[in-house]
């Protein structure tokens, strides 16, 4: 037991404890204090000292560099990628280097593979205290130690392969996450993949990546980006989210990147600012749909600290007048498709506002279910059953038999493929013009909302035309109900509640 007394003592935290005395037993910390009193322990006077705990190194190669006669055995040169090797094999536990340091005041170090390699193999923590290296090892497989310096071009040109360039490094580093993922443990580096998928998909083990000029910083930010986005959007697609939804997750996963500039640092104070940005050039709904894909990317990582709150806002009670499609509109964009020849625009435009599916569920419009007057649509995980009206269903079917299309899909491109809806969309567009309406209201969405408003108009069934739309929450649907603007001023009108307007007929009177 070792009493030290009336040092300086710093905790590691920040906190500083003048004239304060710990107790220790073995290699545990029994007491820390004040006027402590021990009378079997050894007593250290550390009066005008400063007590620190013990120095860490996080990346190190004592032990393995040796004296220069000796051969460097952290340093594989025989293939570029080894990241199944383990540094600890290569520590001297008598090499002095290290009980210099421990006498330093450095007690623990991440004993690293060189920089020769772009895999080198398994960081190691190790205690430097002079004992053997079953009791030195605090923790083995830390960290995975890779390389992308002029080391390991200049190690392998010498030798006449590769890498020999920065390129040759990193496509190597990308190429050997690419078999890892696909190898399906079968292979003669069947360890090697395992310990590659540890790291870069179980996220198992972190990466410590030598780097030295700008050039190199950059190509790893980059790669490790493309991996995390290139996981996420596959998490995405295992959760059967849309092509769409995946394609605007890695828009605005990307945006943010692009921000963030070459330093890439990803923190709360950085998201704040990146989200005030946003509200400088966006609407907040447009705002809270890009941050809701960077909170979910942030979720996943878990890096719950960076996750911001959406921008709240009132809803609005109205639709937008300058944006809202009417009946008389609709009619005229679908004349002008016929006078054009656009016969399966035509059907198109009027099978989405007559059913009041979305875009996405065209595909389901199939010739099959034009015939039993009923199309089943699968998305999102989710099943439901769209009804057919019996003249549309007579239209299809003749416009199918005109153009060869006997089973499947019937809105379809030349090459046979499905229209989306940037197919339909810029076809939607050109009819502007000719058939006088707005752009601003042309496209494809807002025939479902024409659709839905119609129904609640004649119906005032909310309930049956969330059914009908496919919406798990009413709360959406009544998105789709309201009305315009220009409605709800003339609504407020007639109320009649102001005295001006009770003067004026006085008057008129």
């Amino acid at each position: 037991m070792y009493l030290i007394k009336n040092g300086v003592v710093h905790v590691g935290d920040g906190t500083i404890l003048k004239d304060c005395d710990i107790l220790t037993k073995g290699s545990t910390i029994q007491k820390i204090g004040q006027g402590l009193d021990c009378p079997e322990a050894e007593v250290v006077d550390a009066s005008g000292c400063e007590v620190f705990p013990g120095f860490i190194d996080p990346h190190s190669m004592i032990g393995a560099l040796g004296i220069p006669s000796r051969s460097l055995d952290n340093q594989e040169k025989s293939d570029p990628i080894t990241p199944e090797l383990n540094v600890k094999y290569s520590v001297d536990p008598d090499e002095l280097n290290g009980q210099e340091f421990y006498k330093s005041g450095i007690t623990t170090v991440g004993l690293a593979p060189g920089n020769t390699n772009i895999m080198g193999g398994q960081i190691v923590v190790v205690k430097t205290a002079p004992m053997k290296m079953s009791r030195r090892i605090v923790k083995e497989k830390a960290a995975l130690k890779c390389s992308v310096t002029a080391s390991v071009k200049s190690v392998y040109g010498k030798q006449n392969k590769m890498p020999m360039t920065r390129m040759g490094s990193f496509w190597m580093l990308e190429e050997a996450i690419r078999k890892s993922e696909k190898s399906g443990g079968g292979t003669e580096n069947q360890e090697r993949d395992r310990v590659i998928q540890d790291v870069f998909d179980k996220k198992k083990m972190p990466v410590f990546a030598a780097a030295e000029r700008i050039g190199e910083i950059a190509g790893l930010h980059h790669l490790m980006e493309e991996k995390q986005l290139a996981q996420f959007q596959q998490k995405l697609a295992e959760e059967e989210k849309s092509r769409r939804t995946i394609e605007k997750y890695g828009r605005d996963l990307r945006a943010f990147l692009r921000y963030l500039g070459e330093t890439g640092r990803v923190d709360k104070a950085a998201v704040i600012r990146y989200k005030e940005s946003l509200l400088e050039c966006y609407a907040v709904s447009s705002v809270n749909s890009m941050l809701a894909a960077l909170n979910r990317f942030f979720k996943e990582q878990g890096w719950y600290d960076c996750v911001v709150k959406l921008v709240r806002v009132q809803r609005e009670a109205f639709r937008s007048q300058e944006k809202e499609l009417s009946r008389e509109e609709y009619f005229r964009l679908v004349k002008a498709a016929e006078k054009r020849g656009k016969r399966r625009l035509s059907y198109l435009m009027q099978t989405l506002c007559a059913t009041g599916i979305r875009i996405s569920e065209l595909p389901f419009i199939t010739v099959e279910a034009a015939k039993r007057g009923s199309a089943v649509v699968r998305l999102k995980g989710k099943t439901r059953t769209v009804l057919l009206p019996a003249a549309l269903c007579e239209s299809l079917l003749g416009y199918a038999i005109q153009e060869g299309i006997r089973k499947g899909s019937i809105f379809v491109t030349r090459n046979g493929r499905p229209m989306d809806r940037s197919n339909v969309l810029h076809e939607m567009k050109k009819l502007g013009r000719e058939a006088g309406v707005e752009r601003s209201k042309i496209f494809p969405h807002n025939l479902r909302h024409l659709f839905a408003c119609t129904y609640y108009e004649m119906e005032k069934d909310i309930t049956h035309l969330a059914d009908l739309l496919g919406h798990s929450s009413i709360n959406t649907t009544r998105i789709y109900t309201m009305s315009s603007g220009r409605k709800q001023a003339e609504q407020i009108e007639r109320l009649g509640l102001l005295w001006i307007d009770m003067a004026d007929e006085k008057k008129a009177a």
